[in-house]
C-alpha cells in the first residue's frame, strides 16, 4: 500500500494514492453491506452466524467479518 504513495520514479503521488483509497473505501463498504445482508437473511430464517470470510474473485483479497450475538436490530 505504501508503493501506491509514489510513483514510478518515486515521485509522491497523492491522486494516485487517493484514488487507491476510495476504491478500497468502497470495496469495504460493498463487503461490510453484502456481510449485513447475509447476517439479516440468517437472522430470519432463525439462524446465526458467527463469521464470514469473503475471498474477491478478481484480487483474491480476503474480507473477515465477525458476528455477535446481538448484531441485528
Amino acid at each position: 500500500m505504501d508503493d501506491m504513495k509514489v510513483n514510478a520514479e518515486k515521485y509522491s503521488d497523492p491522486t494516485a494514492y487517493g484514488a487507491y483509497k476510495n476504491i478500497q473505501k468502497g470495496q469495504e463498504a460493498l463487503v461490510s453491506g453484502l456481510a449485513y445482508t447475509i447476517y439479516r437473511v440468517a437472522h430470519l430464517a432463525g439462524f446465526h452466524v458467527e463469521s464470514i470470510v469473503l475471498v474477491d474473485n478478481k484480487t483474491g483479497k480476503r474480507f473477515k467479518k465477525r458476528g455477535k450475538k446481538n448484531d441485528i436490530i
